[in-house]
C-alpha cells in the first residue's frame, strides 16, 4: 500500500512538473516576443525623433528666407487652402503630417511584430506535431521489426536444433548399418569357411577339375530264399516334392552347410541391403533428409572419384586373370555343391534343376558377368579386411 501511494504521488509530482516546465516555456516565448517588439518600437522611436529633429533644422533655416519672397506673388485663397494660416502654418500641417504618417507606420510596424511570433508559433506547433507523428510510425516499426526478429531467430533455434538431432540420428544409423554389415559379412564368411575352401587359393593354382566320382556299385542282389521281405514301392517325386520331403525328415549337417553357402552366393550376388524401419514422417523431416543427403553427396564427391579411380586401375589390373580360369573355378565350386545336395540323377531321366535354384555366371560364359563376379569379390574381399580389422581393435580394446 506504501508503495502504491508513493508511486502515485510520484506520478503526481511529474505530471505537475510537466505541466509547470510547459507553462514556464509558454511565458519565455511570450516574454522573447514583447522584448523584441518593445525594442522595435523603440527603434522606430528613435528613428522618428531623428527625422523630426532634422526637419525642425530644415524649416529654422528656411524661415530667414521667408520675407525675401517676390511682391507680386499671390496666393489663391480658393486653391490654397493654407492661406489663411499665418506663415508659419505650412511647416506646421507638415510636421503634422510627417508625425501622423510616422505614428501609422509605428503601429503598422508593431502589429506585424505582434502577428509574426504568433504565426512563427502555429507553424512550429504544426511541425512538431508531424514530427510527432512521423516518430510514432517509426517507432511502431521498429517494434513490428523487433518482433519478427525474435520470431525468426526462435524459429532459427529450433530449426538447428532440429538438424542436430537429424544428423546425430543418421550418425547412429550409419554406424549400426555398417555395423549390421560387417557382422553379416563376418557370418557369411565363416559359414564359407565351413563348408568350402577359400576361393583365393583356388585362383591361385588353377588345374584341371578333378574327375568327377565314379558312380557307386549297385547293390549285390539278396540271395534267393522262398519268402522275400516285403519292400513297398516308393515311386520317385519330383524335385519340389523331394525338397519337401527332405524338409520332413531331420535335416542333416550337409544340408544346412549347403544352404547356407546358398546364401551367401545369393547375398554376394546381389548385395546385402539393409533397409531402415518404415516410420511416419512428415514432409519437413523428408525435406530435411533430403537436403542432408544432397550436402553429404556434395562431401563425398572427391571420394567417389578417387574410388572410381583405384576401382578402375583394379579392373585393368584384374583383367589380365584369364577368364577360363574363373571359369574353371565355378565349374568346380557347381560340382562340389551338387555332390552335397542333389542325388545322382538316373540314366533314362533328365535332370531337373531345384524349384529355387539360381543359374549360374558361368553358363552364360559372358565377359560381362564375369567382370560382374571379379567386383563382386573385390567388394567382399574389402569388407572382410574391414570386417576383421574392427574385430581387432575390439580385442585390443
Amino acid at each position: 500500500m506504501l508503495t502504491d501511494e508513493a508511486n502515485e504521488r510520484l506520478a503526481e509530482l511529474e505530471r505537475v512538473s510537466c505541466q509547470l516546465l510547459k507553462e514556464m516555456d509558454v511565458l519565455e516565448m511570450q516574454f522573447q516576443v514583447e522584448r523584441s517588439c518593445r525594442e522595435s518600437a523603440e527603434a522606430l522611436a528613435v528613428k522618428v525623433t531623428t527625422e523630426n529633429k532634422v526637419l525642425k533644422r530644415r524649416s529654422q533655416m528656411l524661415m530667414p528666407l521667408i520675407p525675401e519672397l517676390p511682391e507680386n506673388m499671390t496666393f489663391d485663397l480658393q486653391t490654397d487652402p493654407s492661406a489663411d494660416a499665418g506663415p508659419e502654418g505650412p511647416d506646421d500641417s507638415s510636421n503634422e503630417e510627417t508625425l501622423l504618417q510616422s505614428q501609422v507606420k509605428i503601429t503598422g510596424y508593431v502589429c506585424e511584430f505582434e502577428r509574426t511570433p504568433w504565426c512563427l508559433l502555429t507553424s512550429f506547433s504544426s511541425q512538431l506535431a508531424v514530427e510527432l507523428a512521423e516518430k510514432e510510425a517509426i517507432l511502431r516499426k521498429m517494434n513490428k521489426q523487433s518482433k519478427t526478429m525474435n520470431k525468426i531467430k526462435r524459429v532459427s533455434q529450433l530449426v538447428t536444433e532440429e538438424f542436430t538431432e537429424m544428423s546425430q540420428k543418421l550418425e547412429v544409423e550409419q554406424g549400426l548399418r555398417q555395423h549390421a554389415e560387417v557382422f553379416a559379412h563376418q557370418d557369411a564368411m565363416k559359414k564359407e569357411d565351413e563348408t568350402d575352401q577359400p576361393e583365393e587359393e583356388k585362383s591361385i593354382a588353377p588345374s584341371l577339375p578333378p574327375p568327377p566320382p565314379p558312380p557307386p556299385p549297385p547293390p549285390p542282389p539278396p540271395p534267393p530264399t522262398l519268402f522275400t521281405k516285403y519292400v513297398p514301392f516308393r515311386p520317385e517325386l519330383p524335385p519340389p516334392l523331394k525338397r519337401w520331403a527332405g524338409d520332413q525328415n531331420p535335416v542333416s549337417l550337409v544340408d544346412i552347410k549347403s544352404r547356407a553357402v546358398d546364401e551367401m552366393m545369393e547375398r554376394i550376388k546381389k548385395g546385402i541391403v539393409l533397409r531402415p524401419a518404415n516410420r511416419a514422417q512428415d514432409q519437413r523431416s523428408d525435406n530435411r533428409k533430403s537436403a542432408i543427403l544432397e550436402l553429404k553427396e556434395m562431401l563425398d564427391l572427391p571420394k567417389l572419384r578417387q574410388s572410381r579411380w583405384r576401382t578402375s586401375s583394379r579392373k585393368r589390373i584384374s583383367r589380365n586373370v584369364g577368364e577360363a580360369e574363373l571359369q574353371l573355378v565355378l565349374q568346380r565350386r557347381r560340382r562340389a555343391m551338387g555332390d552335397g545336395q542333389d542325388p545322382p540323377a538316373s540314366p533314362g531321366r533328365p535332370s531337373v534343376p531345384a524349384a529355387d535354384g539360381v543359374p549360374w555366371a558361368g553358363e552364360a560364359g559372358g565377359a560381362p558377368v564375369l567382370r560382374r563376379l571379379k567386383q563382386n569379390r573385390e567388394k567382399r574381399d574389402s569388407r572382410i579386411r574391414a570386417s576383421t580389422l574392427i574385430v581387432c581393435q575390439e580385442k585390443l580394446s
